[in-house]
């Protein structure tokens, strides 16, 4: 009898240990794994692809990842690139540069190429077969990111000089076989500007606008940089610029950020103010514009949604330190311990958080409301809502695609189905009510307050 006892209390011990064991086996596979398919419903998210971009294994990480129409580039420390199916993740192409950088542009692209610059290296490949197509040595080391259009290519560098490249002429170069050593043979025009250029230029129709780090915003035309606009303020400005048609978004800061603080939006074309809200604390991140919301992150604020429009404020969010992407009912962002948030559209109230920290390369969607997240190790994850068969497109709405009567819920084109870690432990849901709250109402600014700039429009 004892020696029964013995035997079943010996078994239940083991069927404790396993399940232990398991219990931790299945905690090590949530935080290494790709997100469950449990967790994400738990939001109505699910999964739509994986995929592995090719990273070297000795010393190599990812570092930037970039989305187009057609695929997503992954960008790896030595150079490397990775193109991504954007609807299925199977990989379509891989380049190896194979050199470390110091500087290594995230990847533009046009209809038919891919830009990068590596060092002192401006790559452009085929975009469908990934084959190098020329690379040209650079005036000098580059510090900005890439614009790019149908004929010229623009960039800054370490020394305030501004370049626009003639993509035509590079081209008939590679052709013919005498591409040249150095790019200056490919210069359209040069502009001196006065300080270091490390913010990405800003293509509106026919001209292009860019900031130097001593915060003057410089537009100039396209074609020949002929000087439409010189504007200078009293306060430097302390994140890139960004855009909506004509409409231009900066933020300003003092030096020591205690007492100037705004947001401005801009009119490109007259230089006219049409908003401006002044804040406790500056934004130092890039605005992001999605449809007509405006996403700002005051620091130790959190993320503000506005108007782009009017400058009038909808909510503010204080989990949230980085704007991600925006789908039809969240507004995804990421918190201070590098969570996935997601927060309600309607009223900025965090509904869960996704423990993704893994996932620590994220690309800032402005283009649909698709998740693209990336591990060091080039694991590359897209996520959405449930239902959304097809993107929503907040840039160009002509691409929205007409959705079938019958749409098959099979076609997500997965690379392959990785072991389903097990579901993770409960989210922390934000406190409060769930009621839509009325949004704030915007400070009254005159449309042509300008004081405190001074501006040039050479029109």
């Amino acid at each position: 009898m004892l020696k029964r006892t013995f035997l079943v209390i010996c078994c239940l011990a083991s069927l404790l240990c396993v399940e232990s064991a398991s219990a931790q086996l299945r905690l090590t596979s949530q935080a290494n794994g790709l997100p469950t398919k449990d967790l994400l419903a738990r939001y109505a998210l699910t999964r739509g692809w994986w995929g592995q971009a090719v990273v070297d294994p000795l010393g190599d990480r990812v570092i930037h990842i970039s989305v187009d129409e057609a695929f997503v580039y992954v960008q790896t420390d030595l150079g490397n690139i990775t193109a991504l199916d954007v609807n299925t993740g199977k990989r379509a192409w891989y380049y190896r540069f194979g050199s470390n950088s110091a500087f290594i542009s995230r990847a533009v692209s046009d209809a038919e190429t891919v830009y990068f610059i590596a060092g002192v290296h401006l790559i452009a490949l085929d975009r469908f077969s990934g084959n190098e197509k020329w690379m040209l040595r650079l005036p000098g080391p580059a510090t900005s990111q890439i614009a790019v259009d149908d004929d010229q290519i623009f960039f800054g560098d370490v020394t305030g000089m501004f370049y626009a490249l003639d993509l035509g002429r590079i081209n008939q170069f590679a052709r013919d076989g005498d591409l040249p050593n150095s790019s200056f043979d490919t210069v359209n025009w040069r502009y001196r500007a006065a300080d270091q250029i490390r913010y990405t230029p800003l293509l509106i129709e026919d001209e292009v606008v860019f900031t130097g780090d001593d915060g003057t915003v410089y537009g100039l035309a396209k074609a020949d940089k002929k000087q439409f606009m010189h504007f200078e303020g009293d306060s430097p400005i302390v994140a890139p610029l960004s855009h909506r048609g004509r409409l231009l978004y900066m933020s300003i800061a003092d030096r020591s950020s205690r007492q100037d603080k705004r947001i401005f939006c801009l009119n490109q074309k007259t230089g006219e103010t049409v908003w401006q809200r002044v804040l406790t604390q500056p934004v130092l991140q890039r605005m992001i514009v999605v449809g007509e919301n405006l996403y700002a992150v005051p620091a130790r604020v959190g993320l503000m949604m506005m108007n782009a429009d009017t400058g009038q404020r909808f909510w503010v969010n204080t989990d949230t330190t980085r704007f991600l992407a925006q789908t039809e009912s969240f507004v995804l962002g990421e918190d201070d311990l590098r969570n996935i948030t997601l927060i309600d559209k309607k009223t900025g109230i965090t509904e869960g958080r996704l423990p993704l920290r893994d996932f620590s390369i994220r690309f800032q969607n402005e283009q649909t409301d698709r998740l693209y997240l990336a591990r060091l190790d080039g694991i590359v994850v897209e996520i959405h809502e449930l239902g959304s068969e097809f993107p929503i497109q907040y840039r160009n709405q002509g691409d929205q695609p007409i959705e079938p009567e019958m749409a098959p819920n099979d076609a997500t084109g997965q690379e392959g189905d990785a072991t389903e870690p097990a579901e993770p432990a409960t989210n922390n849901n934000a406190e409060g009510s769930n009621e839509p709250q009325e949004p704030e109402t915007p400070q009254e600014e005159p449309a042509n307050n300008n004081s405190g700039f001074r501006d040039l429009f050479g029109r």
